[in-house]
């Protein structure tokens, strides 16, 4: 196939919002920035979009390089540019496809680092392409290492959670947000049920996540684990299920269980070789299985779009492996109208649910810039929710509404008047608006907020908590 007949296919098959932000980080460029992040959840097609920004450069005889965590993800953007036919090499030692001349090369993070093989860093139009560049940060040698490298070329990180350490970056592009995605039909809705939470109260913190040891005591008690396959029985529908364990031993635990009911089940983790995962997938796939547990082997670089239904087992402090390991279910797949998230580990509390709009900055987060709203679960079937009145699934109506708020880590339930929900809902999403016209890409206006507002709780609403807000007085 010709250069140009490639490029054209390429563009064709780019959605709206991907042409959108691929020209925004051109233009960024042009501008004199070098450090760009795209922003792109989980499912929004990531692969298609860094190819044809490779393609851009191989067709213009410009090199570059694309930098993984580990080899898994080496062969899965090996196998997206093979895709559209991009000429590339793997700089690593053996690798079938090892060919150090090429323009385009892939490699992980670790072997650059430890070789100090920084292909084409002399050369001031090499691009790089950062994969998974959340995990780009201070601590360590290796990252800032490669920036100091590699400080006159382009830098490109692709992520779906910008929510650490952005500081190395200029600019946060993002073209379209998850919900968005979600209302477009690019990413299926989410029912969430916590049927029961890990108590973590005696748990301490460890590398800003759950200490993994106390953590395990406290997630392996048999009334425990016997909890979190009651909740896949009345909750996951026979669903193809990926569930999220603390540790391997934690993971096979809970799938000996799952067996010893009668349920299929297998376990993976990262002593499993690529060629086991597969199998299992596969297996997954044709229904000869119905769960796979994993520690830490599935959260990212994995595409998995039949899974439906997305269990946790494990309580986390950190907002990226919430998100992250949700998004391995939110993928479209014929037959699939949705994906059930059984929340045993009451991350959901901790962190909002996954398409609640979240905001990224280059800035280092020292804490949270947007509030969660108040979270409500019903009594009745456990889903979670944010709206008033009765519960939007199944439609029981509490008379003592019960709300969770989270509170240094201790989950308090309470009761409250409707007036005070409604006040306090109002309130977290005005906040929510005001923090994303401040420090999102889209052109602040004095009647955004209201207009928001008015179309989410209507006009009677916005006037009665008028003078808790700052809404523009001739809106009113």
């Amino acid at each position: 196939m010709a250069k140009s007949q490639q490029s054209t296919f390429t563009k064709q098959h780019l959605r709206k919002y991907q042409k959108e932000g691929i020209n925004e980080i051109h233009q960024s460029f042009r501008e004199g920035l070098k450090r760009v992040i795209f922003h792109l959840s989980t499912g929004g097609g990531k692969s298609i979009t860094f190819s044809s920004i490779v393609w851009d450069h191989y067709i213009n005889n410009l090199p570059v390089i694309v930098v993984v965590k580990r080899r898994q993800l080496i062969d899965q953007a090996s196998k997206n540019l093979d895709n559209f036919r991009i000429p590339h090499g793997v700089l690593m030692a053996n690798h079938w496809r090892k060919k150090p001349n090429e323009k385009i090369q892939i490699a992980s993070i670790d072997t650059i680092h430890s070789r100090s093989n920084y292909h084409y860093s002399d050369d001031p139009r090499c691009l790089v392409i950062v994969d998974e560049c959340h995990d780009v940060r201070g601590s360590g040698a290796k990252y800032p290492k490669l920036f100091e490298v590699y400080d006159k070329s382009y830098i490109v990180g692709f992520t779906a959670t910008p929510y650490a350490d952005n500081s190395f970056f200029q600019k946060i592009v993002c073209p379209i947000e998850g919900y968005e995605l979600r209302d477009q039909g690019f990413l299926v809705p989410e029912r969430t049920y916590i049927p029961s939470s890990i108590d973590v109260s005696q748990v301490k913190s460890s590398g800003g996540d759950y200490n993994k040891k106390q953590l395990f005591e406290a997630s392996s008690g048999s009334q425990i684990i016997g909890d979190i396959v009651k909740s896949w029985k009345t909750h996951a529908e026979g669903r193809a299920t990926l569930l999220f364990a603390v540790n391997v031993e934690h993971s096979k635990m809970i799938r000996d269980k799952f067996l010893a009911e009668g349920i299929s089940a297998v376990h993976l983790d990262a002593n499993d070789s690529l060629d086991a995962r597969k199998k299992a997938l596969n297996k997954l796939s044709q229904g000869l299985i119905k769960i796979i547990t994993n520690c830490d082997v599935m959260s990212t670089g994995v595409d998995i779009p039949m899974v439906s239904c997305i269990q946790l087992a494990r309580p986390t402090r950190s907002v990226i492996w919430h998100i992250q390991s949700i998004g391995r279910g939110l993928r479209p797949f014929p037959g699939k109208k949705d994906c059930i998230i059984i929340d045993n580990a009451g991350n959901t509390l901790r962190h909002g649910s996954i398409y609640m709009p979240r905001i990224a900055t280059i800035e280092k987060r020292k804490k949270r810039l947007d509030p969660l709203p108040m979270m409500r679960t019903c009594a009745k079937c456990y889903f979670i929710f944010t709206t008033l009145g009765p519960c939007p699934q199944c439609g029981f109506a509490d008379k003592k509404v019960r709300n969770i708020d989270y509170v240094e880590g201790d989950l308090i339930h309470h009761q409250v008047s409707e007036e005070e929900i409604r006040k306090t809902h109002f309130l977290n999403r005005y906040k929510t608006l005001r923090k994303a016209a401040r420090f999102g890409k889209k052109k602040w206006i004095p009647s955004y907020e209201y207009q928001q507002l008015k179309k989410e709780f209507g006009v009677d609403i916005c006037k009665k908590f008028s003078n808790l807000v700052s809404f523009p007085g001739h809106l009113l």
